[in-house]
């Protein structure tokens, strides 16, 4: 999509800028997902896992740092952000912008701050469509943004890549 390609350059910077006044980086956010991730998955077992959003393969890379034995496999509406996934981490999976392409059998599906990109409405329908692409007995793993944090609404109201969005509340 045309509004995610236009930041897919500078998107690490923009975003280390918005998170900023929480002391942290972005890496720190991203880092702390991919290790509760591989928390959940046995140690040593081999896993198919879908990075649902990717955008340029922040959370991809921790998640092939902690899972090094992955099958990893990214998806972003936003092309240019696919582009910009580091190279040797896409040399290692299927990193695309084309839903088609993705398989059917995902032991974990990632979904990490991305539905509240997605239009209320359609909402159901897209995890629907993410829980028919896990194997049987798959996982799917959902972070969003708290609506009820002050520093969370200062955040996703000054970004400019979350312009329009609606969080997802609470429940």
């Amino acid at each position: 999509m045309e509004q995610f390609d236009q930041f897919s350059k500078d998107y690490k910077d923009i975003l280390d800028q918005h998170v900023s006044a929480s002391g942290e980086s972005s890496e720190y956010f991203t880092e702390y997902k991919a290790r509760y991730i591989a928390k959940l998955v046995p140690t040593g077992a081999p896993v198919k896992l879908l990075d649902f959003g990717c955008g340029v393969g922040l959370l991809s890379s921790f998640l092939k740092k902690y899972l090094p034995k992955c099958i990893l496999h990214g998806y972003d509406v936003s092309s240019a952000s696919i582009h910009m996934v580091d190279a040797d981490l896409a040399a290692q999976g299927l990193f695309t912008a084309d839903t088609s392409k993705l398989d059917n059998d995902y032991d974990l599906i990632v979904v990490s701050n991305v539905l509240h990109h997605i239009d209320p409405p359609d909402r159901q329908t897209a995890i629907l469509g993410l829980r028919d692409r896990l194997a049987a007995g798959g996982r799917l793993i959902i972070f969003e943004h708290n609506p009820t944090n002050p520093l969370t609404r200062k955040v996703v109201d000054s970004c400019p890549f979350d312009e329009g969005v609606v969080l997802l509340p609470p429940r």
